[in-house]
């Protein structure tokens, strides 16, 4: 049986060759700038929605501009971020601009060497581009840029809370250790903080997802290389100090082609993965999905790993292909390609 409120609908012209999104503008939005590429669109709500625009000048460096639109997509003009690089040894680095119940927020890390500080912080952002005063969320003490640890962070669904990861930096001979920190918003006042030793070997380049739900509980997907073959974890905070952690317990042979970590419609955390049987540099062979759902306690309720059914890949690939059971695949395929349902059908 599929999971109950998720349904993969796959999108047609999978086989199609990636190629750049042509855009249509209308008479009051020529795009008089295509040297500006769109990197996000901002949905505000009953405000209309802002383009996010990124240019890199000669040096490599990167300009930021916020085109506005109201919701009949009537341009309201193009303001530039009000954003410093810095210098070397000094270095701000503007990582991401999102939208959250109507507001603007950047996220900026900040790499101090004199002090062995890489440090994030949050700022309110105007649509004139100017930036409130950012509020400090976490530092990481580090010795060198190379190895100054990394950020991650996710907002609830309903907005109001904000989960930050800190990795830690690399140390030789040492299990990875992380640090989580739940945020209310918009005021960004730490609500908890947890320390967390892995484990896991330290790595130097973690692959870790996260998510949060709206009761400030907090998630984490772990992928980590153990020769020969990758493993993977999941992990979930209650804010309270506890910790619980899981294996999967059907994913031996396979490996993860991408994933999603989110919380579903009804509130639970849930893990949805495409996995292969034959990983591969050249091709892309999805034998079928994994699929974890946590319970209100941070255990899983659901954990399931299913090849696809005989119908879907005689459909995608051939009744040959369906032919062959738990070893048939569909070619090339990416989680961006499946509609996530959440009426419950």
């Amino acid at each position: 049986m599929r999971h109950a409120f998720l349904y993969g609908v796959l999108a047609v012209g999978l086989s199609t060759q990636a190629q750049e999104p042509v855009y249509r503008w209308g008479a009051d939005a020529t795009n008089e700038f295509a040297d500006r590429r769109i990197e996000r669109l901002l949905d505000m709500g009953d405000q209309g929605f802002v383009l996010l625009r990124v240019a890199e000048d000669a040096t490599t460096v990167k300009h930021f501009w916020l085109e506005r639109f109201d919701r009949s997509l009537r341009s309201l003009g193009t303001q530039e971020l009000a954003f410093n690089n810095g210098v070397m040894g000094n270095a701000y680095f503007l990582d991401e601009v999102v939208a959250v119940n109507g507001a603007l927020y950047a996220f900026i890390t900040h790499w101090d060497k004199a002090a062995g500080k890489h440090s994030l912080a949050v700022h309110g952002l105007g649509f004139d581009g100017a930036m409130g005063n950012g509020l400090e969320l976490d530092v990481i003490t580090a010795e060198k840029m190379g190895n100054r640890g990394a950020f991650r962070w996710s907002f609830s669904p309903d907005g109001n809370k904000l989960l930050v990861l800190s990795e830690l930096p690399f140390a030789k001979d040492a299990k990875e250790e992380l640090r989580l920190s739940c945020f209310n918003v918009p005021a960004m006042t730490r609500i908890w903080q947890q320390v967390q030793t892995l484990e896991w070997p330290a790595d130097k380049a973690p692959q870790n997802s996260i998510a949060l739900d709206d009761q400030g509980h907090a998630y984490l997907f772990k992928k980590s290389w153990q020769k020969p073959a990758w493993q993977y974890a999941l992990y979930a905070a209650d804010g309270q100090g506890g910790w619980k952690s899981h294996r999967p317990k059907s994913m031996d042979g396979k490996e993860i082609e991408d994933q999603r970590l989110m919380i579903g419609a009804d509130g639970a955390c849930f893990l949805y993965a495409l996995y292969t049987l034959d990983p591969s540099a050249y091709s892309r062979k999805v034998h079928g999905s994994w699929y974890a759902r946590f319970a209100p306690d941070g255990s899983l309720a659901t954990d399931n790993a299913t090849s696809w059914p005989a119908d879907l890949v005689a459909r995608m690939s051939g009744d040959r292909m369906a032919e062959k059971g738990e070893q048939s695949y569909v070619d090339d395929l990416h989680i961006k390609d499946i509609l996530f349902r959440t009426d419950g059908r």
